[in-house]
């Protein structure tokens, strides 16, 4: 069974443009591929689903995205939805430099441990986070993140005889990238409350 990569994607353009987008995608059901379905909503046959998988087009082998509340939004189009390991960055840079969008891309998988977001312009890509996905927890909800934390606290038993400096201490080697102190306070107190459970 694949593991579900969740994407949210803004594409940011010019409405026509976007409708026509829309459009396209939206018949993602009528193609047995994400090659043919690609060169369909760029108008021209580009890829040959025998030379190119889906992955080197899209990024991933199906996207699953519900398009019955999908629409054009001014000048933005967002189209959310999980994808099979991995993000449809490919088809975000593609549509960004034919249909001369910019698009952010935001994505997350548990289970392959990433989250993060690309940005896409006309000439391509602008900018590329990709994290662990603890870290975009981090980075997105930090009450969320707490949670996450309390779960590797409490399964991990590796601070089980330390007192609670010295478990932080030990810990946050491995949440290194935890910056602010408010969330460190709270990771301490968490750490300290289990410690008191298992002794």
């Amino acid at each position: 069974m694949a593991n579900h990569c969740w994407n949210w994607a803004c594409l940011e353009g010019d409405p026509k443009e976007l409708k026509t987008i829309l459009s396209r995608m939206k018949d993602y059901e009528k193609f047995n591929n994400l090659t043919d379905w690609t060169n369909h909503i760029i108008g021209e046959e580009r890829f040959d689903k025998e030379k190119h998988s889906p992955y080197d087009v899209v990024g991933t082998r199906w996207w699953d995205v519900d398009w019955e509340d999908v629409e054009v939004d001014g000048n933005e189009l967002v189209v959310q939805g999980s994808s099979a390991w991995s993000p449809v960055t490919h088809l975000m840079e593609l549509l960004a430099k034919e249909f001369n969008l910019n698009v952010l891309l935001e994505f997350d998988e548990c289970g392959c441990d990433f989250g993060g977001y690309c940005k896409y312009g006309p000439d391509g890509i602008i900018e590329d986070h990709n994290v662990s996905y603890r870290q975009w927890m981090y980075e997105q909800d930090k009450h969320y993140f707490l949670e996450l934390f309390m779960d590797d606290v409490e399964n991990s038993g590796l601070y089980d005889g330390m007192n609670a400096e010295e478990a932080t201490a030990d810990i946050m080697k491995e949440y290194d990238y935890v910056w602010d102190d408010i969330t460190i306070t709270e990771m301490t107190i968490l750490i300290e409350n289990n410690l008191k459970q298992t002794t």
